[in-house]
């Protein structure tokens, strides 16, 4: 499929194409220079924007960390069902150190094909 042809399909359909053409543009098909989640014991490439670092000094000082909006393709992680909370580690790229993280708000967008979630340190408590 080229990009013209995704005016012909339904938003949520042409936007997981996308994921899936941007992955193998990337990771140049072996995924090895994708950003990867881990979660669920395995690694899936993930989107994201960017990494936003912080302090909180409500009862001390204590780290926060979040990333506004991380996107991967459901088909990536099986039957395994991602809600808030759960645990995970983002790898921005190959180099990096993993950074571990939870899911936040979010969850599978229309048309079931990505799944599209808020990340905050893994820390991180109301």
């Amino acid at each position: 499929m080229n990009a013209t042809d995704h005016h012909h399909l339904a938003p949520f359909h042409a936007h997981s194409e996308l994921m899936e053409q941007y992955q193998r543009f990337i990771g140049s098909g072996d995924r090895k220079g994708m950003a990867l989640l881990r979660i669920f014991g395995q690694d899936i490439p993930v989107t994201h924007t960017e990494i936003v670092a912080d302090f909180e000094l409500e009862a001390g000082q204590s780290a926060r960390t979040f990333v506004e909006r991380a996107e991967f393709l459901a088909a990536d992680i099986g039957a395994s069902r991602p809600v808030k909370g759960v645990l995970c580690w983002l790898k921005p790229s190959p180099t990096a150190k993993p950074v571990p993280m939870q899911l936040w708000h979010g969850g599978l967008q229309a048309g079931g094909e990505v799944y599209r979630f808020m990340l905050v340190d893994a820390n991180y408590r109301l």
